[in-house]
């Protein structure tokens, strides 16, 4: 503080010079932590009150201004929001696709199926278009697929994993981030205690067999320790989606943040997934010793118009804890006629989708700071649900053009306030 002058002379008489006292410390390579245990009184405009109204009101104006003038980069880094999306890992032969659907099944397969399957809605089917029907196994397909999310905004990608006698259960895409050569995108696994299970319907079911606990990570300090890993505050983040209502939580996780300090990690960010399956448990994420939770909204039963559900989840209250929110690209959860039907979003649409990611990165900025400004997308690529951002035949690049405006909103924005300013 001595060496950085205290609140400088430039804000005088009022107003603004505690942010900027705040941005300069930063900006020396330090933090600053708010203290809700501390108590100050302020009395408002006590030294201003006897001067006329006007004068404050000018000094207000003139040195907002003047902050967002000498400060203009760093608050915008600060207020930037990243887009992480979910990325799917079936798609591909694989031992695992296999113990499914017998030899050569996969994720393209199960899609088939729906396809095939009568009673199919044709009008909800989305069909790959500029990437096509990929094969995972080859690096080429996850380099085209980063090049296209960065193009439209997309910050890092979300590996669903599953560990299987310590490895990495559909593990191939995954594995094409590590090593030279590696794609350049930042990215971080969500760990989940089931495995996926394409029934023959084509829909995503779960089961437990054989899988590990999402506790033993010990297969995954490769990319843990990968420097294009996602991180925040200096801690690798890690998706836990669990469902479990028998595990000490806390127990575990206070295990994994001793292990990963023991292999030279400086910490986890561990974040639950769907809080609202462990509401039965006592306590917040927190209280479980969890970062934060990630919501992915329940849908319900039957056909859900995809404009109402995404404004009412748009509209959900913020919960008393650190939460990020998830946008979905769509949900087709089952087939026409099936009884009882299963959750679908009815006549989804980019329009709408733009709208709720929008208002999901609002509240991001609002709620959160730094690197935890963050909103997930289900999905890049979960083509058995009709749920992905990647070009299909029906919308072509239109979900993905809705990420970029979005994210981009509030910038365009504040790009004509500082025109006007000027």
């Amino acid at each position: 503080m001595h060496n950085l002058g205290g609140f400088s002379e430039e804000f005088l008489p009022c107003y603004c010079e505690d942010s900027d006292l705040c941005l300069r410390i930063r900006q020396e390579g330090y933090d600053v932590y708010y203290n809700s245990d501390a108590v100050i009184l302020h009395h408002l405009s006590k030294t201003t009150a006897q001067i006329e109204s006007d004068f404050k009101l000018r000094s207000i104006s003139r040195n907002i201004v003047k902050l967002k003038q000498k400060w203009i980069h760093e608050i915008s880094s600060l207020s930037v929001v990243k887009a992480v999306a979910f990325y799917m890992p079936h798609y591909y032969p694989c031992p695992e696709n296999e113990s499914l659907g017998g030899k050569g099944y996969s994720g393209w397969t199960a899609l088939a199926n729906r396809a095939l399957a009568a009673g199919c809605d044709r009008n909800l089917l989305r069909v790959p278009a500029d990437l096509g029907f990929y094969d995972q196994r080859r690096p080429e397909i996850l380099e085209e697929q980063v090049a296209l999310a960065k193009r439209y905004g997309i910050s890092a990608f979300c590996f669903y994993a599953y560990l299987s006698g310590g490895e990495i259960a559909w593990g191939v895409p995954l594995s094409h981030m590590l090593g030279q050569g590696a794609p350049d995108m930042p990215y971080c696994i969500c760990l989940s205690d089931s495995t996926p299970d394409f029934n023959k319907k084509g829909i995503l079911d779960s089961r437990m067999d054989g899988v590990d606990s999402p506790f033993e990570i010990q297969g995954l300090m490769a990319h843990l320790k990968n420097p294009r890993y996602l991180k925040v505050a200096g801690k690798p983040l890690l998706l836990l989606d669990v469902d479990s209502s028998e595990t000490d939580y806390k127990t575990r996780i206070s295990h994994l943040r001793e292990y990963s300090l023991k292999e030279g990690l400086e910490g986890l960010y561990i974040v639950l997934v769907r809080p609202a399956r462990l509401a039965i448990l006592s306590g917040l994420p927190t209280d479980l010793g969890f970062d934060a939770a990630l919501e992915l909204p329940a849908i319900p039963s039957g056909h859900t118009p995809y404009s109402g559900f995404a404004a009412a989840c748009a509209g959900a209250e913020f919960p008393a804890y650190p939460q990020f929110r998830c946008a979905y690209a769509g949900w087709e959860g089952g087939l026409v006629g099936d009884t009882p039907p299963d959750p679908t979003l009815k006549d989804p649409s980019p329009g709408a989708f733009q709208a709720w990611l929008e208002a999901l990165a609002e509240e991001a900025r609002v709620q959160h700071f730094g690197e935890e400004r963050m909103v997930f997308i289900h999905a890049w690529n979960d083509w058995v649900h009709g749920a992905s951002l990647e070009p299909d035949q029906r919308f072509g690049h239109t979900y993905l053009e809705a990420v970029r405006n979005a994210l981009d909103a509030p910038g365009a924005l504040e790009k004509n306030k500082r025109y006007l300013l000027n």
